[in-house]
């Protein structure tokens, strides 16, 4: 098993599968999703029984079925989708960090521009 927390940790780490950088990307999708909600990823899932759902619940329901972290419905379009990429089941299909880093910093761009981001530089 990798090093990490279960919340944040990438399907192939969680599976004992060989692992590249791309779980790092993985990671920093789910962290998109505490900036957007300020809750920890999984907080509102719940079991079958109305319940919490437990870690191992959730590792087990990342493995089986893709489950990921919830999002606002005021969390920018842009930002959501970013994240989906981030957690794309597949590595492979995961965006690269210099892609992240490009997108982010187009998107902040607009923001200023738009009077939207002020202190940002």
């Amino acid at each position: 098993m990798g090093v990490g927390t279960y919340r944040w940790m990438a399907p192939e780490v969680l599976a004992f599968r060989h692992y590249t950088i791309a779980v790092d990307v993985f990671s920093f999708g789910v962290l998109l999703s505490e900036l957007d909600t300020h809750q920890i990823p999984y907080s509102d899932k719940q079991s079958g029984h109305g319940n919490r759902m437990s870690d191992a619940a959730i590792v087990s329901e990342v493995l089986r079925s893709g489950l990921r972290p919830t999002f606002s419905s005021s969390c920018p379009q842009w930002l959501m989708n970013l994240a989906s990429e981030c957690m794309a089941g597949e590595a492979s299909q995961r965006p690269e960090p210099v892609g992240i880093v490009s997108s982010l910093s187009n998107h902040l761009a607009l923001l200023r521009n738009e009077g939207n981001f002020p202190g940002c530089t």
